[in-house]
């Protein structure tokens, strides 16, 4: 497994390479194909549905000027995704989705592409992070420099945001904050503002993707929060996607230094609202949320899960996976490390693994995650009851007798005071008769 690895490395890194040659010694214009007939815009700033110009046929070759935008068309409360392209030497609007990179052998899958029926959005994972732990500082420490900035700035030039905290910048688009179309990745942010990356080559490499890409001119005004070059010195550059089940960290190669931009994450609109509601000062409830998941199954972020009445019985012996279903061809939730404390709750189907026979047991795991596993490698914890019993009915016989002396009468008290009295007046007779 090393030496695939290793291999799959080597490729990548030859694959780069040859791009980032490439990039150096043919710097031109970005052009696309329209993949089917679609309709445009030459008003580029104020599409609508009823000034449209005309159409443009499937197979038509366009040169790209800009990334997809997302515009209102009419009354419609949906966004669309339109791209800016040259075509007969005029600038106009067409269809994002409409269109691919000419010179690209590969494409996107579809479900990593933006639109608005997409079940997932992509939002950096600090939001999960802020969110899971209940921590919104969590942002603000990640993002403190252009915070700061962004504030320092706006409350110079504009007179209403003297109120503003860095909360005011740190709500993330409805959009997500990566949407990816087969032409650009358009980058949206509260914090950074927004920056469009054109694609001119895709090359699909196991589950990642290598692209050449070109800067916006839109949008070079945030090249500084994006991390991109200097265009004037790269104007085309090579960017990895390395997307690991709902997890996509993006990279830049530059100079054969591999620099990460961001990690994101496929999480469900659910998911994004309350990240949303995190940082507008709303209540959360996370009951129900499906949280992002890595390809073999596991997750980062256990759901949560109520632990006031955890109890440990058991102890893992040897790493052990913590699975959906009481099967081993069930995804996989996380791996329970050695010695990790668990408290069984449901116990299933008895089976054998590694010629050890023992029942499937459904935990709660003292990290927080819930699951089935093989009890196989699970040992009973001991608890010494015998000790705690007995303290215990010590301290309720010492108690019975306590409440029992204070419940004797007040004459039992004279009766005892004047016998002892009597003892005493005894002893001293004794003794002086001696």
């Amino acid at each position: 497994m090393k030496k695939l690895w290793e291999l799959i490395f080597i490729k990548h890194k030859l694959i780069i390479l040859l791009i980032l040659i490439s990039n150096q010694l043919y710097a031109e214009d970005i052009f696309f194909r329209a993949v089917e007939t679609t309709p445009f815009w030459s008003d580029v700033n104020f599409p609508r549905y009823n000034n449209v110009d005309s159409q443009i046929q499937s197979g038509n070759i366009l040169s790209g000027n800009g990334g997809a935008l997302l515009y209102r068309l009419g009354d419609t409360v949906n966004w669309v995704q339109l791209q800016r392209v040259y075509y007969n030497d005029r600038l106009v609007l067409v269809y994002a989705n409409s269109l691919i990179p000419f010179e690209s052998q590969d494409l996107f899958e579809n479900k990593y592409l933006y639109n608005n029926n997409s079940e997932k959005l992509l939002l950096t994972s600090v939001y999960v992070d802020a969110l899971i732990s209940d921590n919104i500082e969590l942002i603000y420490l990640k993002n403190k420099k252009v915070f700061d900035i962004t504030l320092t700035e706006h409350k110079k030039f504009y007179f209403d945001s003297e109120d503003d905290t860095w909360l005011t910048y740190a709500i993330p688009y409805n959009e997500g904050c990566l949407r990816i179309t087969q032409t650009s990745l358009a980058f949206g942010s509260s914090i950074k503002g927004s920056s469009h990356l054109l694609v001119k080559n895709i090359t699909a490499a196991n589950y990642d993707y290598i692209l050449t890409v070109k800067e916006s001119v839109l949008f070079q005004d945030s090249n500084m929060w994006w991390n991109w070059p200097n265009p004037t010195k790269y104007e085309l550059f090579t960017i990895m996607m390395e997307i690991d089940g709902d997890y996509l960290d993006l990279y830049l190669y530059l100079d054969n230094e591999k620099i990460l931009i961001d990690n994101f994450i496929f999480v469900s609109r659910e998911l994004f609202t309350q990240a949303q509601k995190l940082t507008l000062g709303e209540p959360n409830n996370l009951n129900g949320i499906t949280w992002p998941r890595r390809a073999d199954g596991t997750m980062d972020y256990p759901p949560p899960l109520d632990m006031s009445r955890y109890a440990p019985t058991h102890r893992v012996t040897d790493n052990l996976r913590l699975r959906d279903s009481a099967n081993t061809s069930s995804l996989i939730v996380t791996t329970l490390q050695k010695d990790t404390e668990v408290q069984i709750i449901e116990t299933g189907a008895s089976t054998t693994i590694n010629n050890i026979t023992a029942p499937w047991v459904k935990v709660i795991s003292s990290t927080g995650f819930t699951g089935w596993c093989f009890s196989g490698y699970l040992e009973e914890i001991a608890i010494n009851n015998f000790s705690v019993e007995a303290n215990a009915d010590t301290a309720e016989n010492s108690l019975v007798r306590n409440e029992d002396a204070k419940a004797l009468p007040f004459w039992v008290w004279i009766i005892v005071g004047v016998g002892v009295v009597a003892v005493v007046g005894i002893v001293v007779i004794l003794r002086k008769r001696r």
